[in-house]
C-alpha cells in the first residue's frame, strides 16, 4: 500500500485502482491512496466486517431474520428447555435417592456433559431457583361460573341433539362450530347496541 499526496496521475494508472478522496470544501484533490485489486479486496473485507461488528449484525443470519418474524425458537434453545424439563421431573420422581441427592462430581469425559451437568449449569447461567414456587390462588374462583354454566349446557344440548353416531372428531369440530358461533353472535349485539 502506497501512501502518496499530489501523485501524478501516470502512478495511478500503472497501481490500479485509485480511490478519490475529497475534503471538507467539497474539492476533489489527487488520490490520497493507491493500491491494487489484490490489495483492495482483504481491505474491503476487514472493513466489512469492522462495520458488522460495530453495528451489531456480525452473527445475523436470514435463519434469524425468519425466526425473529415468526416467533419461533431455535432447535438448541428447544433442546435446552427440554432437557430442563427432563431435569426437573427426575428431581421429583417419588422415593428416588438418586437423583434427589444427585452431587455435581466432575466426570472424565473431555469433550462431553451429562444431563445432569449440563442442567444445573443452565439453571445457573438462567438464574433459575432451585426451589419450586406455589402458585398464586386465584383472586375468586367463581367469577365467570356463568360463562362456564352457559357453554356446558349449550355443549351437553348439542350432544343431546345428535340423531346419527359421530367421531370424536366430528363432534368437537360440531362444537366448537356452535361455540364460535354464539361468540360471533353475541359480538355482533354488542356492537349494534353502540
Amino acid at each position: 500500500l502506497k501512501r502518496k499526496r499530489n501523485a501524478a496521475r501516470n502512478t495511478a494508472h500503472q497501481t490500479g485502482r485509485t480511490e478519490d478522496v475529497s475534503d471538507q470544501t467539497g474539492r476533489t484533490e489527487d488520490p490520497l491512496i493507491t493500491a491494487t485489486e489484490v490489495t483492495l479486496k482483504p481491505l474491503e473485507k476487514a472493513h466489512n466486517q469492522a462495520l458488522r461488528l460495530i453495528t451489531g449484525e456480525i452473527k445475523f443470519t436470514p435463519i434469524d431474520a425468519m425466526l425473529l418474524v415468526t416467533g419461533s425458537t431455535t432447535i438448541g434453545s428447544l433442546i435446552k428447555e427440554k432437557a430442563l424439563i427432563l431435569y426437573e421431573k427426575l428431581l421429583r420422581i417419588p422415593m428416588d435417592k438418586f437423583f434427589s441427592t444427585y452431587q455435581n462430581r466432575p466426570r472424565y469425559l473431555k469433550t462431553q456433559s451429562g444431563l445432569m451437568q449440563k442442567a444445573i449449569e443452565l439453571k445457573k447461567a438462567l438464574q433459575i431457583d432451585g426451589k419450586p414456587k406455589s402458585l398464586s390462588p386465584p383472586m375468586n374462583p367463581f367469577v365467570d361460573i356463568d360463562v362456564v354454566d352457559t357453554l356446558a349446557k349449550k355443549g351437553t344440548t348439542i350432544l343431546q341433539c345428535m340423531d346419527r353416531p359421530m367421531s370424536f372428531h366430528t363432534m368437537k369440530a360440531l362444537i366448537r362450530r356452535e361455540f364460535h358461533t354464539l361468540r360471533c353472535n353475541e359480538i355482533k349485539d354488542r356492537t349494534k347496541e353502540k
